[in-house]
């Protein structure tokens, strides 16, 4: 075959791989090499690859992904710059590599930012004609988003990148399989994937349309929003000498660090939900078995954003004999219901099971049967009409049966200390750090942590 046959793409991409496996920087004959490459390849090979993905696998935003896009681009465009390559050359044998993520809208007016902001950037390199410098886009399914517990989800995350990137105007798509956050990916799981892409294209035809955003509103705002945070994250990394200097790697690293952790905080507090896993989750023989993780030195590390829940449930259904845990369901069911929802799901999110005794409204009969659950931790779950006359009196009875922990569902409000003096150790509510929670309940029911928490 000859080489003006050859369709597909080296995607030499150094910078990427030195964040994210702490791959060595390109020097000058590795630059050489790329730009002899550039000067005699095939119409449809791309060669050089440019990538953000490290920043967002790592737990960063879109806007840090773009960021750090373009300044892997600004990098190339300088280094082969100064071998003789033109701009429109370079983009021509360039791939952009963009994550596709969990949220629709910010992924749509991503992958139109990264056009908006890579011809914008070319031509500040001097090539200002926008179709000379449209680069390949290739969308990949994130791997931080996916689960080992009820990978299933997992199918519904792929429809949902592939979406992305198809109206998105991707020029391909890379969906991961169901099961690739477990120990060995399965030949259904690939099939899957395959199947999914083909359904979106060929029977969803959702290539057909152009740009199926155009004209929305929402989209076009949000679109010029991630460009312009974007292109600043560009200029802070460029200000501090770019990614080939150190100083400039540390401020993509720095701000990465920075939304790893404002996430894990949505996430510990389900601002941010895991389907299946911290919300909804599902049975517990629906796992996957523990992926082994090489070690990786690059600057930013891959995460799972599920992996601290999925340790949580790990360690708990690894627990012989775990004693459920006691719903003092107090009133009828219309004053309880929703709150022993509420705390059933939660607590299942830690690996915790409970028991209900259906509502009651006397203090005694919840005690006696709170001792014939052979429970050791109870959650007062009913109205906040009641729970000023009932906690502190149900609190202490309970506490005096032998209930190590005795939670409430709901704010406390101005009755924390009233109940908390009474035997009320904690309170469950929308928006608390419900990680944590479970993390401190694992303590009392003597559960050993996982290796890995």
């Amino acid at each position: 075959m000859t080489l003006d046959r050859v369709w597909g793409s080296i995607g030499a991409d150094p910078f990427g791989e030195h964040l994210s496996v702490g791959a060595a920087l390109p020097n000058a004959g590795w630059w050489d090499g790329v730009a002899a490459c550039i000067r005699r390849r095939p119409m449809h090979l791309s060669v050089v690859g440019h990538s953000g993905l490290a920043a967002r696998e790592a737990g960063g935003s879109a806007v840090t992904e773009l960021g750090a896009l373009l300044a892997t681009v600004a990098a190339t465009l300088r280094a082969l710059g100064e071998r003789g390559i033109p701009v429109a050359d370079v983009a021509a044998a360039s791939r952009l590599s963009v994550g596709l993520g969990r949220d629709q809208l910010v992924g749509l007016a991503l992958l139109r930012a990264v056009r908006l902001t890579t011809a914008r950037l070319c031509a500040a390199f001097g090539e200002a004609r926008a179709e000379r410098t449209r680069m390949v886009v290739h969308g990949f399914q994130l791997r931080c988003w996916q689960t080992r517990h009820d990978p299933w989800v997992n199918l519904l995350r792929s429809t949902l990148a592939g979406f992305v990137g198809a109206t998105g105007g991707a020029d391909a798509i890379t969906l991961l399989p169901y099961d690739d956050a477990g120990g060995e990916r399965s030949a259904l799981g690939l099939r899957m994937a395959t199947n999914t892409q083909l359904l979106l294209a060929e029977e969803s035809h959702l290539g057909v349309v152009r740009d199926p955003a155009a004209g929305s509103y929402t989209l076009e705002h949000l679109t010029l929003q991630i460009a312009r945070a974007g292109w600043g994250v560009l200029q802070s990394i460029e200000a501090a000498g770019g990614l080939e200097n150190a100083a400039g790697r540390a401020v993509l690293s720095d701000r990465v660090a920075a939304e790893r952790g404002a996430l894990a905080t949505d996430l510990d507090r389900r601002k941010a939900a895991l389907v299946g896993v911290s919300d909804f989750p599902g049975a517990a023989d629906q796992a996957l078995q523990p992926k082994d993780q090489p070690a990786l030195r690059g600057r930013l590390t891959p995460i799972r954003h599920a992996s601290a829940w999925e340790d949580l449930r790990d360690a708990a259904e690894a627990r012989p004999n775990l004693p459920p845990v006691f719903l003092a369901t107090w009133g009828p069911l219309a004053r309880h219901s929703a709150r022993a929802m509420f705390t059933t799901n939660l607590l299942a999110a830690g690996g915790l099971r409970t028991v209900d005794p259906g509502g009651l409204s006397d203090v005694a009969a919840l005690v006696d049967a709170f001792c014939d659950s052979g429970a050791c931790v109870g959650v007062i779950c009913g109205s906040d009409a009641d729970y000023p006359d009932v906690v502190g009196v149900l609190a202490s009875a309970l506490r005096s049966a032998g209930a190590e922990a005795v939670w409430l569902a709901g704010r406390p409000g101005s009755h924390e200390a009233e109940w908390r003096t009474a035997g009320v150790t904690d309170f469950i509510y929308t928006g608390c750090n419900v990680r944590e929670r479970l993390a401190e309940l694992h303590r009392v029911l003597d559960i050993p942590a996982s290796e890995r928490l």
